[in-house]
């Protein structure tokens, strides 16, 4: 008899973002394989083998197929395997494939959603991704490798990393139309005490900016503008909760 594995979404970094279910299912499990943006916060006290499994810009400790892998022997050896991803498993988790080969494997499986790290960075920084007037519709793209890179007819766009490829994105939006003087919000470490956000044009990102740091997220779109107006809002109810900015 195999075990069961548990595909859980930790959110995006501040540890009161985790679900209830998630932070149940990380206390009673047997082996935990978790991502390099899993807050060590999360893991502290439970009773569980660790594994990092973590996949960095610039390092990779294992390739998905000898993750797939050690999730398999994990779900073969113990009853209760929790694979933990930042975020959301099934937004730029590879939390699909995970199940995917699980299943084909025989091995019982649960997919637990988490915060996506899209939607923590936008509250977080005072950004409605949606707002009547401005935007009804939003898309989550990959900001690599370059020949993934697209720039959809969404009023707001989503980039997860993004950080290395800021200019060839730009470059690519504003050839498909995207104005250069249309404002982008660059959000490092959301949910977290030392979240950074910066906002730029996208001329000036197509046009060669500094480096910005990984992780980041960027946000574009006339939603962006709201920022000012709302960031205080956003920063004091992240202070309420323990956090800072």
């Amino acid at each position: 008899m195999s075990g069961t594995v548990w595909i859980v979404g930790a959110g995006p970094g501040d540890p009161e973002l985790l679900t209830l279910k998630a932070a149940r299912l990380i206390a009673e499990a047997e082996v935990v394989l978790y991502d390099a943006l899993v807050n060590d916060e999360v893991l502290e006290g439970i009773s569980a083998e660790c594994l990092f499994v973590g996949k960095r810009r610039g390092f990779r400790a294992f390739s998905q197929e000898e993750i797939n892998r050690m999730l398999l022997d994990a779900a073969l050896r113990r009853e209760r395997v929790v694979r933990l991803k930042g975020g959301d498993p099934f937004v730029f988790g590879r939390g699909g494939e995970e199940a995917l080969f699980l299943r084909a494997h025989g091995i019982r499986c649960e997919v637990v959603p988490g915060v996506s790290a899209a939607l923590a960075a936008a509250a977080g920084s005072g950004i409605p991704l949606t707002h009547r007037g401005l935007s009804s519709s939003v898309s989550l793209c990959a900001g690599a490798p370059e020949e993934k890179i697209v720039f959809p007819e969404t009023d707001t766009v989503v980039y997860y990393m993004g950080a290395s490829s800021l200019s060839r994105i730009f470059a690519k939006a504003i050839r498909s139309g995207l104005s250069a003087e249309a404002p982008v919000a660059l959000i490092h470490n959301a949910s977290l005490p030392d979240e950074a956000v910066w906002v730029r044009s996208a001329g000036e990102l197509r046009d060669g900016t500094p480096d910005f740091p990984s992780p980041l997220l960027v946000i574009v779109g006339e939603v962006v503008r709201l920022a000012p107006s709302l960031a205080d809002l956003a920063s004091s109810a992240r202070a309420g909760a323990g956090g800072g900015r």
